[in-house]
């Protein structure tokens, strides 16, 4: 394929973008944690907590003169800033008890618990920045063209909880958990506010029972649980039951031409808005042989999320302008094994452990509300959670490779002989009619293809010490998962954006390759065709293994130590996320994705930074 060095592209020249638009952010942060423990008697203690995470954060952003993309329109000098200040307010009160009665055992906790967070800020802008021998001022006071400020508080919640746990032991060998939590919640509506979440777990150590008479045998327990949870979303916001205002609309009544200031609600508003609920029930079994030197633990788990607490898309014309509220709907539930073991050797001068464990995945949508008459499914984007499917099951057009000549476009014709993809040309590729009527069409021949939950994640650890040194070494696996790759989409779609380094187009004398033909989508169907962004062609296999953690360590002898009033000094030296072996070609493949209902859609998010760090901790 020939070149042409001179070819206009659409694409930000990232050089340019770099020196005409500048960025400075400044965060500083203060947590503190302290406590109280009385001993009111030999079997009662209580205890206050109370704790503080302070944040102070500024951004600046400096726009210079210049355009940094073909054809765009020049834009003012400016400058911006954002200035937030946030908190965070923690104050606990817990009673501690604890006795023995001969074979009985008997512990437990109640208290209250009280959280308050809130973030302010407040921005400011002006155009036009005043400069001096090609140096521009950086503030605000310097610019004298149009100023904009703003202000708000993004964040105000509280929550108050009253918490209670007993547990119960006979003779170490039958074991019970009382659990029970009332709390409260600004962020749900006025009669939805209160929640009470209680829960029971028991144990059986069966290898403390008379009848057991395995020696090789450690340790053997069998263990169930059963309990309600409260969920709140991370991204639920503080005012989510109410309805934004908008006050800027402006009005002429009469012959009167003053514009008259109104207000009206721009966002549907839900007051029912209520805790998201999720039961849980454990069913496991642990053991331990050959005096601890193995240890073993599988779990059974299955949880239920009723009223779960979702974005559902409504239509503008419902009065909805300031994005989509949030409602209880759908049941999901969750289910699969937990595993792990461990094999210690502990008996000679070179002491190391491995371990490694496993959980299986399943998801599914159990139901979805009230979404209408036969509509068993919740569409996002280029998702789908329908009932008896993972919640965000990719359903896309599927690709069948790409048309080498124009025979196979010809020759590719549905039931009644026209062509399925008549604007195709050689280099375009073929999408699946699956519902065999002769036409590709978005919505009657999409397919669920792929899920972006995992079905397996593991992990591997390795730790050793010999004298003072120490070493550890962790890995992780994530297996089974698809990512939609939205980045390599903007890219690869060829319109009006830079080329990746390794783009491989498709030609009548390249053939060998994955990506279509190249060329500008104006006037050519078959190129729109390749970009219809809800096909799998941006679908990618996001499996993974990372090593997550290495370290290596000295602790200095206490003999040394002593003489300087030193209990412990320890350096160490580690690094996280050393490398990742995936086939994802993203920075990436650990996405965290938009949403729940687009858990896998990578937007450009920031991967997970490599860190190497040196450190020495001491105790004085």
């Amino acid at each position: 394929m020939g070149t042409n060095p001179d070819a206009i592209t659409y694409a930000f020249n990232p050089v340019a973008a770099r020196n005409l638009s500048i960025n400075k952010s400044n965060f500083a942060k203060l947590v503190g944690n302290a406590y109280l423990d009385v001993r009111l008697t030999d079997w009662l203690t209580y205890r206050a907590n109370a704790g503080l995470e302070v944040s102070y954060d500024y951004n600046q952003g400096l726009r210079q003169l210049g355009v940094y993309q073909y054809s765009a329109s020049p834009v003012p000098s400016s400058v911006s800033e954002d200035r937030s200040r946030y908190y965070s307010l923690l104050f606990e009160h817990t009673l501690n008890f604890t006795k023995a009665f001969g074979s009985h055992s008997i512990n437990g906790v109640v208290g209250v618990s009280q959280q308050t967070a809130r973030r302010d800020n407040t921005t400011g802008s002006r155009t036009n920045l005043a400069q001096s021998g090609g140096q521009y001022f950086s503030t605000i006071d310097a610019a004298t063209g149009i100023s904009n400020s703003a202000g708000g508080t993004g964040t105000d919640y509280r929550i108050l909880g009253y918490l209670g746990r007993v547990n119960y032991a006979y003779n170490d060998k039958y074991l019970l958990t009382l659990t029970g939590r009332v709390d409260q919640d600004s962020r749900f509506g006025s009669n939805y506010r209160t929640g009470f979440f209680p829960s029971i777990a028991g144990a059986w150590r069966i290898s403390e029972e008379d009848f057991f008479h395995a020696n090789w045998v450690s340790d053997l327990k069998i263990s169930a649980s059963y309990g309600k949870l409260g969920i709140v979303v991370p991204t639920l916001g503080s005012f989510p039951y109410t309805a934004f205002i908008n006050n800027n609309p402006r009005a002429i009544f009469g012959g009167d031409q003053t514009p008259n200031v109104g207000a009206y609600q721009a966002q549907l508003a839900n007051p029912d808005l209520r805790w998201e609920q999720r039961l849980s029930q454990n069913y496991g079994v642990t053991a331990s042989f050959l005096n601890n030197r193995i240890s073993t633990e599988i779990n059974y788990y299955n949880s239920l999320s009723s009223d779960a607490i979702l974005n559902l898309a409504v239509p503008g014309y419902l009065g909805n302008l300031q994005g989509n509220p949030y409602v209880n709907t759908a049941s999901i539930r969750n289910q699969g094994i937990e595993f792990s073991l461990t094999y210690r050797n502990n008996e000679h001068p070179f002491k190391w452990d491995v371990s490694g464990n496993f959980t299986t995945i399943k998801n599914r949508i159990e139901n979805v509300g009230n979404q209408g008459q036969n509509v068993d499914y919740i569409q996002s984007g280029n998702t789908r959670s329908q009932v008896g499917r993972p919640v965000g099951q990719w359903y896309v057009l599927k690709t069948a490779g790409i048309f080498q000549t124009q025979e196979e476009v010809n020759n590719y014709k549905g039931p009644n002989g026209s062509l399925i993809q008549p604007n195709a040309k050689p280099g375009d590729i073929r999408y699946v009619d699956t519902n065999n009527d002769g036409q590709i069409t978005q919505n009657d021949d999409r397919q669920f293809v792929g899920s972006p939950w995992p079905k397996l994640q593991a992990g591997a650890q390795f730790n050793g010490s010999y004298n003072q040194f120490s070493l550890n070494v962790q890995f992780i696996g994530v297996f089974g998962y698809t990512v939609y790759n939205d980045v390599r989409r903007g890219l690869d779609s060829y319109q009006n954006t830079n080329f990746r380094a390794d783009l491989n187009p498709w030609s009548p004398t390249n053939t060998s390759t994955n990506d279509p033909r190249i060329g500008l989508g104006s006037g050519d169907q078959g190129i729109i065709s390749n970009n219809f962004s809800y096909t799998d062609r941006w679908l990618e296999n996001a499996s993974y293994v990372r090593l997550r953690n290495v370290e290596l360590g000295y602790t200095f002898q206490k003999t040394l130590l002593s003489k300087l009033s030193i209990r412990n000094v320890r350096l160490y030296v580690s690094g996280q996320n050393l490398f990742t072996i995936t086939q994802y070609s993203g920075l990436d493949p650990d996405v965290t994705g938009a949403n729940i209902q687009e858990r896998g859609v990578d937007n450009g998010h920031w991967p997970s930074p490599r860190v190497m760090s040196v450190g020495l901790t001491g105790d004085f």
